[in-house]
């Protein structure tokens, strides 16, 4: 505490603490004066009590006894000494604003100078006065911000500069017109002479013209009553940027991208203006105008007319390459331990669109012969490939619905020409999908050597299987006509599982209307069978699945089964009456 109010405070921020802080130290020193009288007491009954303890704690004790007194007579000083400290302080921002009032009188003297501006071609010799007084009063705002936060430190009144605020806005016009002059005058000057490649864009270009043309007008009509030569430079300089928008077309068409990217543009433009050793490297706008150029203006807007579609045509066809290398073909995994594909309307969408896109563009009458080539090279590839993924959409349909149905050992006895054709259809259907699980990309079909011609290959098999499949089922279905009231589905299940004879029991009410299952016995003995109520009616008979003919065929056993029920029904009716 001491050593702070001690301390000479190094500005108006920490004399202002220092001050607050001396402020409340006489409530600090109380504070403290009570704690010391507290540790007394306990001095005192430790005493009382003969509690034994060592010397230097009675001696720290009164020597800290007497700290209050002691700080007080440093607080006082100290109260004295900031006072002081605040009126050199205060003596100091005076002075301060009276060496500011005197740089403010040569503010006013260098604005003068400045507003002697008349000639246009003066504005290279006033542009260095321009930046200095604009550096300057900004400064001068700053210092003003700063004056008043030390008013403010102590209570005062913020001091008012109207004079600044009165320079700054005489000095405005000037400068804007001044700086205009010098830096867009280079502009104009750099961008008649300098080659086309080393220019700005031409927006960029345009939209300096229409600003600062703007800008010359607004000028104008602001010193028209203070500085009327002032106001004659600044139309003055507008009319040399109407000069120069004169040619802005000029620019726009010979700034154009789309002549710099085929040579047979370049060369009509030659023809044109008659320069056949012309190259496009060598545009400069001041050696167009002394060659005329502009007399040739439709025509050569004509030219660069044709070249931006025709431009625009090559950016589509390589947007519409590109978009193509980003879709990736989606794979999800199948319970037999391959892949399947997870969608083709995404895919056939993609390509619809493109092709669509692509046939737009080949009836565009600005498609010259090498990029309709390329188009239609690209037309025949989405072709390609929306055959390609046709063919892989069929293949999977078919291998989706005969894979459960060939795992079946059973299948392929009853089947013993189309497993085997399956086996090869199954094997290269597997081994595609690793190959798009590596290589996802949907152009990357294209790479891979006869795999339309493969597939359509393979689809013919599975059309064979499905045909061989169904004459197989027509077959059983012959034998025993209720199994027409199965789906293919359903009876390929029972089929598929011939040595499991119960397998029918979860299509028995389908076949046999109010039949629930039937009574199995031994496992291979039909003796009954059951309704959806449970009731249950014994055959007179058995009939064994494994017997015979009846071994593998079901169609046999439920031949009998039939039979079987008939003659049950009957004798059951015959004793109920």
């Amino acid at each position: 505490m001491r050593e702070k109010i001690g301390t000479d405070p190094k500005n108006e921020a920490i004399l202002v603490e220092t001050r607050e802080f001396i402020k409340d130290s006489p409530q600090k020193v109380a504070n403290q004066e009570l704690k010391v009288n507290e540790v007394g007491k306990h001095l005192l009954l430790l005493e009382d009590y003969c509690f034994p303890y060592e010397e230097k704690e009675s001696a720290k004790y009164w020597k800290t006894k007497t700290w209050p007194l002691e700080i007080s007579s440093d607080i006082t000083l100290g109260a004295l000494h900031i006072e002081k400290q605040e009126q050199k302080f205060m003596d100091k921002l005076e002075n301060d604003k009276i060496e500011f009032k005197k740089e403010l009188k040569e503010r006013e003297k260098a604005l003068k100078k400045i507003k002697g501006f008349k000639k246009l071609d003066d504005s290279k010799y006033y542009a260095a006065d321009c930046h200095q007084l604009k550096n300057d009063l900004e400064k001068d705002a700053n210092l003003v911000n700063e004056f008043n936060e030390r008013e403010g430190l102590f209570n005062l009144e913020p001091s008012q500069y109207p004079e600044l605020e009165a320079i700054n806005e005489e000095f405005q016009p000037y400068n804007k017109l001044i700086l205009t002059a010098f830096d867009v005058g280079w502009k104009l000057g750099d961008w008649m002479t300098n080659r086309f490649d080393k220019l700005p864009s031409f927006q960029e270009i345009e939209q300096t013209i229409i600003v600062n043309r703007a800008l010359c007008g607004t000028l104008a009509k602001k010193l028209e009553e203070d500085n009327p030569e002032a106001a004659d430079a600044a139309q003055q300089f507008r009319e040399q940027i109407d000069d120069f928008r004169r040619h802005l077309p000029l620019i726009k068409c010979m700034s154009s991208e789309s002549i710099a990217t085929m040579d047979e543009d370049w060369n009509q433009i030659r023809q044109i203006v008659g320069q056949e050793n012309l190259e496009k490297d060598d545009l400069i706008l001041q050696q167009m105008i002394d060659d005329n150029f502009s007399q040739h203006l439709p025509e050569l807007e004509e030219v660069v007319m044709r070249a931006e579609k025709k431009l625009s045509l090559r950016n589509k066809l390589k947007q519409l390459r590109d978009e193509i290398k980003e879709v990736k073909i989606e794979l999800f995994e199948h319970k037999s331990g391959t892949y399947v594909l997870k969608g083709y309307v995404d895919i056939f969408t993609v390509l619809d669109d493109q092709t669509v896109s692509t046939q737009t563009m080949l009836g565009s009458q600005f498609m010259d012969p090498p990029l309709r080539k390329e188009a239609k090279q690209w037309e025949g590839k989405l072709r390609e490939l929306s055959e390609i993924i046709d063919e892989i959409r069929k293949c999977q349909k078919a291998w989706m619905y005969l894979e459960p149905i060939f795992s079946s050992d059973d299948i392929h006895k009853q089947l013993p020409t189309e497993g085997p054709l399956f086996n090869a259809v199954d094997s290269y259907w597997r081994q595609q999908m690793e190959l798009i699980l590596q290589d996802p990309g949907l152009l990357d079909l294209l790479d891979r050597e006869s795999l339309k011609i493969t597939f359509q290959g393979h689809n013919a098999r599975l059309d064979s299987i499905q045909k061989s499949l169904n004459d197989y089922l027509e077959q059983k279905r012959a034998v025993f006509p209720r199994f027409y009231f199965l789906a293919n589905e359903d009876l390929l299940l029972i089929l598929a599982q011939t040595k499991d004879p119960q397998a029918v029991q979860a299509h028995m009410e389908k076949c046999f209307e109010g039949i629930q299952e039937l009574v199995f016995e031994e496992g291979v003995m039909v003796r009954g069978m059951v309704s959806a109520e449970g009731e249950c009616v014994r055959f007179d008979g058995e009939i064994n699945v494994e017997a015979g003919d009846n071994k593998g065929n079901v169609e046999n056993w439920l031949t009998d089964v039939e039979k079987h029920m008939k003659k049950c029904l009957r004798k059951t009716c015959r004793d109920s009456c």
